[in-house]
């Protein structure tokens, strides 16, 4: 099956990236017209989803990225290792 691998509290992301993940496969002309150009987030999912798609990067480091990258811009809210994140910040941030 498609999808993610959980890892360490990885709930908010894997629920979120899954359904991302899914329009942007069965969907690509709803995702070109009405979800990527929403912000630099889903431009930069987008092209993770490329390179998932190419062979050339596994789901679990695209989410990796994606957590790492959400943790610069506000570590509070998206925090690495042993404390969840909200899936409300991250559907705001991203949405």
């Amino acid at each position: 099956p498609i999808g993610f691998k959980w890892s360490n509290q990885s709930c908010a992301y894997d629920s979120l990236f899954t359904i991302l993940y899914h329009v942007y496969v069965t969907s690509p002309e709803v995702w070109a017209t009405y979800v990527s150009p929403q912000n630099n987030y889903l431009c930069l999912f987008e092209d993770l989803c490329k390179e998932v798609q190419g062979g050339d990067m596994s789901m679990e480091k695209m989410r990796a990225q994606l957590r790492t990258v959400l943790n610069k811009s506000n570590f509070e809210y998206f925090p690495l290792n042993h404390v969840g994140t909200s899936i409300d910040e991250l559907c705001a941030e991203f949405l």
